[in-house]
C-alpha cells in the first residue's frame, strides 16, 4: 500500500516537473520574443548621414556646448528613422516594453559598431525608458487612432508636410506647422514638462504618417529630422582630399 503511494507521489512529482519546464520554457519563449527588436536598422549603414559629430566623441572630452548636441541629436534623428517607420507600419507609436527598447538600443548601436564609432554612443545618448511607450508620455497618445482622436485626420501637418520637403519652402511650412500641432499636444495634455515629447511625436507624425514619400525620402530626412546628408559633390570632394593626405 505504501510503495503504491509512493509511486503515485513519485508520478505526480516529476508531471509537476515537467508542467514547470513547460511553463518556463513558455514564459523564456514570449521574453525572448519580446526582446526581439521589431525594427530594421541597417539604414544606418547605407544612407549618406555625416557621422563625423560621432567620431571620438565622448561628453568629457568634447566642449560643454556639444555635450548633449550635435553627436546626440544626430543619433536622435537617426534612430527616428526607424520609430518612424514602425509608427507608419503599425500606426503605434515607440516600443511596448523596456526589454523590446533594451533590444532595439542594441542593434542601433551594433550599426555604429559596423562604421567604427565609439562602441559606447547608445549609452551615453540615451536610456532606453524614454523610447517606452506609455498614456504619460504625450496627450496620452500611444497609437495613430489616439492622434486622430485627439486631432483630427486633416491638420495643418497632413497638409504641409505630405509633399516632398527638399524645397526649403515646402520645409519651412512643414516645420510651422510641427510647431502648431506641438501647441495644441501641450493644450490637450496640459501639462508642460510633456514639451518635448510632444515635439518628438510630432516629428515622428510627420514623417511616418503624414509625408507621402515616408521617414527615409530625402526630403523627411534632411527636413523632418534635420539630418545633415553628404551629397555625392561632398563626397567626391572628401575622397580627392582624402588622397592628397595620404
Amino acid at each position: 500500500m505504501h510503495v503504491h503511494k509512493r509511486i503515485e507521489k513519485d508520478d505526480q512529482d516529476a508531471e509537476m516537473r515537467i508542467l514547470g519546464a513547460i511553463i518556463f520554457l513558455n514564459l523564456f519563449s514570449t521574453l525572448t520574443m519580446a526582446s526581439t527588436c521589431p525594427m530594421d536598422l541597417s539604414y544606418v549603414q547605407t544612407i549618406p548621414w555625416n557621422s563625423s559629430y560621432c567620431h571620438g566623441y565622448h561628453p568629457m572630452n568634447s566642449p560643454q556646448t556639444d555635450s548633449k548636441g550635435h553627436c546626440c541629436e544626430t543619433l536622435l534623428s537617426l534612430y527616428g528613422i526607424a520609430l518612424a517607420q514602425r509608427l507608419k507600419d503599425t500606426s503605434l507609436f515607440h516600443l511596448p516594453n523596456l526589454p523590446t527598447s533594451v533590444s532595439c538600443l542594441s542593434d542601433f548601436q551594433s550599426q555604429l559598431d559596423s562604421m567604427s564609432l565609439p562602441s559606447n554612443l547608445t549609452s551615453i545618448c540615451f536610456t532606453p525608458s524614454q523610447f517606452v511607450i506609455t498614456p504619460n508620455v504625450c496627450a496620452g497618445i500611444e497609437t495613430k487612432q489616439d492622434w486622430i482622436n485627439k486631432l483630427g485626420t486633416n491638420t495643418s501637418l497632413d497638409q504641409a508636410c505630405r509633399p516632398d520637403l527638399s524645397a526649403l519652402s515646402q520645409c519651412d511650412a512643414c516645420a510651422t506647422a510641427g510647431l502648431k500641432i506641438q501647441s495644441q499636444l501641450i493644450s490637450v495634455d496640459g501639462n508642460t514638462s510633456h514639451a518635448t515629447n510632444c515635439f518628438y511625436f510630432a516629428i515622428l507624425y510627420a514623417a511616418g504618417i503624414a509625408n507621402e514619400f515616408g521617414p527615409q525620402s530625402v526630403g523627411a530626412m534632411s527636413c523632418i529630422f534635420e539630418l545633415q546628408l553628404i551629397t555625392q559633390l561632398d563626397q567626391e570632394v572628401r575622397a580627392i582630399l582624402g588622397s592628397f593626405l595620404d
